[in-house]
C-alpha cells in the first residue's frame, strides 16, 4: 500500500467559493482605501513605486544572479544523488507551487514588510533614538561581523519558537509546514504576517546597536541560501559539523508531520542554541514525511490557473473560519487513515514506501 496522493476531487464549486472571496477582499481593500481619503491615482502610484519597481529590483536580483542558478544547481544534484525520500520526486508538484511562492514573496516582502520596517525605524528614532548604542569600533571587524551573527541566529531562533508555541503564530507559521514535498522554493512559502512578527524581533535590536545595512544584508544572504540548502530533500545530516549547525536532515525533522517532531529543531543556521535550550532532537538519522496533520489547502494539480491563485488561498485560509480550512479539493483523502498517517509520519514503514 503507497501513501496517500495528494488531493484527489476537483470541486468547481470549492473555486468559486474561494475567488469571491479574494476577489472581494481586494474589492473591500480599495473601498477602503477610497473613504479613507486615498485617490484612486495615489493607489495606483504606490502600487507602482512600492511593489511592482521593488519586485522587479527583487527579481532582477535574484532571477539574474549567477548565486542562484549555481546554489540551485547543487541542491538538485544532491537531490538526485541522495534523496532523503526516494518518494519525492525533484521536479514535484511541492517544487513547482513554491516556485509561485517566490514571486509571492516578493510583491508582498515590497508592499508589507519594508514599508513597515521603515516606519518602525521611523519610530524608534522619533520616540527611542536615546536607547541606541554602538557596537565598539576597536574590535575586529571579523568579530563584530560574527558576533552580529551570532546574535541574529538567537533571534530566528527565538521567533522561530515563538511562532510554534504561540497559537495565534502558529496559525500563520502553519503554512510553512503545509508542504510535503520540501525543496529549494520552499523557504518562500510563508504568510506575509509572519514576516511582520519576525521583523519586529529582528529589527529592534538592529536598531539598538545600530547595525549598518550592508551588515544585515551580508548576514541575511548567508541565512537565506543556508536555508535554501536545509530545505531539500537530501539525505544528509552533515556528520560531526551537525553539532554546531543546522542541516537538511534537522531540519526535516523540524518539518516532519507527527506533531512530536515540530517541537524541536527551531535553529536557522547554527544548532548550537538548540542544544543549549535542549530542543535539539537526538534523532539524527531519520527522514519523516512532512506536513501538517490538520485540514488545511495544499496542492493538488498542475492545472493553471489554480497554482497561481493557490498561495491567495493558503493566505487567506490561516486567518479565516475553520471552514475555510476543511472545504476544497486539495485536502488528502482520508481513506485508511490510520494506516496512511503513520506511513506519512515516518512511524511505520511498508512495501514499495521509502522510509
Amino acid at each position: 500500500m503507497n501513501a496517500p496522493e495528494h488531493g484527489a476531487r476537483d470541486d468547481a464549486g470549492f473555486w468559486w467559493r474561494w475567488g469571491v472571496r479574494i476577489a472581494a477582499l481586494f474589492v473591500v481593500a480599495f473601498l477602503v482605501a477610497v473613504l479613507a481619503g486615498v485617490s484612486p491615482a495615489t493607489i495606483g502610484d504606490v502600487l507602482h513605486e512600492r511593489v511592482w519597481q521593488r519586485a522587479k529590483n527583487a527579481y532582477k536580483f535574484t532571477l539574474r544572479s549567477n548565486q542562484l542558478f549555481f546554489a540551485f544547481a547543487i541542491t538538485f544534484a544532491l537531490q538526485l544523488m541522495l534523496p532523503a525520500r526516494r518518494e519525492e520526486r525533484p521536479l514535484s508538484l511541492g517544487l513547482f507551487q513554491d516556485f509561485w511562492w517566490f514571486f509571492y514573496e516578493s510583491v508582498l516582502h515590497s508592499l508589507v514588510v519594508v514599508t513597515f520596517v521603515v516606519w518602525l525605524k521611523g519610530a524608534w528614532d522619533a520616540h527611542l533614538g536615546a536607547l541606541t548604542v554602538s557596537i565598539p569600533t576597536a574590535w575586529p571587524a571579523g568579530l563584530r561581523y560574527a558576533l552580529i551573527v551570532v546574535v541574529v541566529d538567537l533571534l530566528y531562533w527565538t521567533q522561530h519558537w515563538l511562532h510554534h508555541k504561540v497559537p495565534a503564530l502558529w496559525r500563520l507559521h502553519r503554512l510553512h509546514h503545509s508542504q510535503r514535498e520540501l525543496n529549494f522554493f520552499s523557504d518562500y512559502r510563508y504568510h506575509v504576517l509572519e514576516y511582520v512578527v519576525r521583523h519586529t524581533v529582528l529589527v529592534i535590536p538592529f536598531l539598538v546597536f545600530r547595525v549598518d545595512a550592508p551588515t544585515i544584508f551580508a548576514i541575511e544572504y548567508v541565512r537565506g541560501w543556508w536555508s535554501r540548502f536545509t530545505h531539500g530533500n537530501i539525505r544528509t545530516n552533515l556528520g560531526p559539523l551537525r553539532y554546531v549547525f543546522v542541516t537538511p536532515q534537522s531540519h526535516r525533522v523540524h518539518h516532519g508531520r507527527a506533531g512530536r517532531w515540530r517541537d524541536c529543531n527551531y535553529g536557522s543556521i547554527l544548532s548550537i542554541w538548540d542544544r543549549l535550550f535542549r530542543t535539539q532532537s537526538p534523532h539524527h538519522d531519520v527522514y519523516p514525511a512532512t506536513g501538517i496533520n490538520e485540514p488545511f489547502p495544499v496542492e493538488s494539480t498542475w492545472r493553471f490557473p489554480i497554482p497561481l491563485i493557490l498561495p491567495l488561498i493558503q493566505l487567506l485560509a490561516c486567518l479565516g473560519p475553520a471552514s475555510w480550512r476543511r472545504s476544497g479539493p486539495v485536502l488528502p483523502s482520508q481513506a485508511d487513515a490510520p494506516a496512511a498517517l503513520a506511513v506519512e509520519s515516518g512511524e511505520l514503514s511498508l512495501p514499495g514506501v521509502a522510509p
